[in-house]
């Protein structure tokens, strides 16, 4: 978009002075990780504007047309101009819009290596901005049910994420949520009756150095160890990019 593309919605610049007044300017350098930047307006380039909506500051970028409001000597960036229905404006409301699914069936698994449930997911998506930084939460109710006659020490369960898309990676990436149940060694070998325990558990990832754009966020589980069910309730994922 070329700076002068937005001339007819904002009239003629007023020159900085005294009271507030509004001016249009270009973004020709921005560091996603500080938020310095260099801006074009008119024929200066003014370095290191203040930022008046910092929720914007994760996904403005070279090229960018920004509002500047000027009061008296103080310049500072508003935000960035996107006109509607506009591939701009669909990026910026993406790029902050939070994502998030729960499953609610509990399932059950005994596979030992990552696999889906029989209600798939929880699956979502969210467009990476520039920044490359996505926060995500994820959580379980995890049942674990060892039968009688088992001799075995624990069992363990996991639920872990996958990335399809902008960003591909496996289930080894990031760390699992887990539950365990573990039997006293000093115990007999086997028991006559079985044993379970069900417990919520939930974690929160920061994502970083992703590639910009549309990224699928897919959950998967297993039985990470020992012999009997492991079974997931309320599965939810919820996503942000930043």
């Amino acid at each position: 978009m070329r700076s002068d593309d937005l001339v007819p919605f904002l009239g003629t610049p007023q020159p900085a002075g005294r009271g507030v007044t509004f001016r249009q300017g270009v973004i020709v350098a921005w560091n996603q990780d500080t938020a310095e930047n260099v801006v074009r307006v008119g024929d200066s380039l003014l370095t290191n504007l203040p930022i008046l909506n910092t929720s914007e500051a994760a996904i403005l970028a070279a090229g960018d047309v920004v509002g500047i409001l000027v009061s008296g000597a103080t310049w500072g960036i508003m935000g960035r101009f996107t006109i509607p229905g506009t591939p701009e404006a669909v990026s910026a409301l993406d790029s902050l819009r939070v994502q998030s699914q729960t499953v609610g069936n509990n399932e059950a698994t005994t596979s030992s290596s990552f696999t889906d449930l029989g209600n798939y997911g929880p699956e979502i998506e969210v467009v990476v901005g520039a920044s490359g930084r996505v926060v995500l939460w994820m959580s379980s109710v995890i049942t674990l049910n060892v039968p009688s006659g088992s001799g075995i020490l624990s069992v363990e369960a996991q639920m872990a994420f996958v990335g399809e898309g902008a960003n591909e990676f496996g289930t080894g990436s990031y760390s699992a949520i887990r539950g365990q149940l573990w039997r006293n060694s000093a115990q007999a070998g086997g028991f006559d009756t079985a044993i379970e325990t069900t417990s919520p558990v939930s974690k929160t990832y920061l994502l970083t150095g992703l590639a910009p754009g549309a990224t699928k966020f897919v959950a998967k589980y297993r039985r990470a160890s020992g012999a009997g069910t492991v079974s997931f309730d309320d599965r939810n994922m919820t996503a942000m990019a930043i």
